[in-house]
């Protein structure tokens, strides 16, 4: 009698436990759900924000005049190699005699 006592006790918490993960995974699944929409609703919300952002830019654009070009260099783009006193180039290549 006992031993039938401690079996029928041992099914019953199975079932339990078995209950409970069953819940257990219900609710995981519930909550995961919840999570990842709100996380494709946040994306949303920044894309939008974005395609407003550009579509501000791009009116400014239209909007200001055209932007000048950036003055020229002091070197008038490009720089010179420095003669160096005793007849060489400085920071350039030397003669082809030196090769």
């Amino acid at each position: 009698m006992v031993r039938f006592i401690q079996q029928e006790a041992s099914e019953k918490a199975s079932e339990i436990k078995l209950k409970a993960d069953e819940e257990f995974n219900i609710e995981k699944l519930r909550m995961v759900e919840a999570e990842k929409q709100k996380i494709r609703q946040e994306y949303e919300r920044k894309e939008k924000q974005v395609e407003v952002q550009k579509r501000m830019c791009a009116a400014v654009r239209q909007l200001s005049p055209p932007s000048r070009a950036p003055p020229a260099s002091r070197f008038g783009g490009y720089r010179r190699r420095s003669q160096d006193p005793a007849g060489g180039v400085r920071g350039g290549q030397q003669g082809a005699s030196s090769r």
